[in-house]
């Protein structure tokens, strides 16, 4: 079996892993936070803003989906990781 072509963390995770092989990132932030996690990482990101909730005010929206999306697709993000079908 081949290992996940992404890899998922927490938060606390991804603010002291080292970061090196890693050319593209997506933060996620709740809505209001000013402060994006990791400002030194150099490779390419797409920070988002939105609650970790399925309902409610605050909660990712359509278009944070298709940022999601243009960003793996644009970034050559699935090229490079071996995505092999697009994202929804």
């Amino acid at each position: 079996m081949n290992p996940a072509p992404i890899k998922i963390v927490s938060r606390c995770d991804f603010e002291h892993m080292n970061l090196d092989g890693y050319p593209f990132a997506i933060s996620i932030r709740e809505p209001g936070e000013v402060e994006i996690p990791r400002p030194s990482y150099c490779g390419e990101r797409l920070n988002l803003s939105f609650y970790d909730l399925t309902e409610g005010p605050g909660i990712a929206t359509v278009d944070d989906i298709r940022a999601v999306r243009r960003f793996a697709e644009e970034s050559g993000w699935q090229r490079c990781k071996g995505v092999s079908r697009k994202l929804a």
